[in-house]
């Protein structure tokens, strides 16, 4: 009895684990920032009614064992240069501004955090861009690519980039015969005198590799001509590049 018994209570423990009830997840490591929620609000008071709306905006906040990263997360560098009071009264005042603002974090491990911040503003027309952000969490200072990629593949990125982009032109110019080809030439040109400085200030690394992009081109109203241009590139392609000090890219 005391045999079958046995069996009986290894079958079920066989069960468990299958489902996945034996053993608790392991914790994940704690994130060096946090979600701050911040609501705007606007109000007018007219003739007969009272307009009024608000906003939320989602910001990262690093907690206190990281001092560095909390001053480069400040409100004045996540509100483009205005403190919280002047946001919310310029706000309040006009609704216009930062009107929504929201973050991810596409990468991080000990040292190093990746995070894109998506902006809303209102002046004389709506508009939408991002923010890139790499930083050492102990400095919160920009963390370049050459600390991860030597020379020769920081080369070689520049110059996937700029093709690929150049190719993207002229497929987009192909498929849309009827734009302005002046824009399109315009585009060219920009990519042509890209430089490497430019290009490299704005990445972020994710799960499987790195992103690169610049910022948008053309003004606002032909801006729908712009190619995509973000480029992923996966960590496999990055190894005969990697540096030996690097602490995310490894051989």
């Amino acid at each position: 009895m005391k045999y079958f018994k046995l069996i009986w209570l290894l079958i079920i423990a066989g069960f468990l684990a299958g489902t996945g009830y034996s053993q608790p997840k392991q914790p994940r490591n704690e994130s060096a920032v946090s979600a701050q929620l911040i609501i705007l609000k606007y109000s007018k008071h007219g003739d007969s009614e009272i307009e009024s709306h608000s906003d939320t905006l989602r910001i990262p906040v690093a907690n206190n064992k990281y001092p560095a990263l909390q001053k480069a997360l400040s409100y004045e560098n996540l509100f483009l240069g205005d403190g919280l009071k002047t946001l919310q009264d310029n706000y309040a005042d006009c609704s216009c501004g930062i009107t929504g603002l929201d973050y991810e974090v596409s990468f991080e491990n000990k040292d190093v955090i990746s995070l894109k911040l998506f902006y809303e503003t209102e002046a004389a027309y709506p508009s939408s861009s991002q923010q890139w952000l790499t930083l050492n969490k102990q400095t919160g200072q920009a963390y370049p690519l050459s600390a991860e990629i030597d020379p020769k593949g920081r080369e070689w990125l520049f110059k996937m980039y700029k093709d690929t982009l150049l190719n993207r032109i002229d497929q987009d110019k192909a498929t849309t015969p009827e734009e302005d080809s002046v824009t399109y030439e315009e585009l060219k040109t920009n990519i042509n005198q890209l430089e490497s400085s430019e290009l490299f200030s704005k990445y972020i690394f994710n799960g499987k590799g790195i992103v690169l992009s610049i910022e948008p081109v053309l003004p606002h109203v032909v801006q729908d001509q712009e190619p995509n241009e973000d480029l992923f590139i996966p960590f496999s392609k990055l190894k005969p590049y990697i540096l030996p000090q690097a602490v995310i890219l490894k051989k």
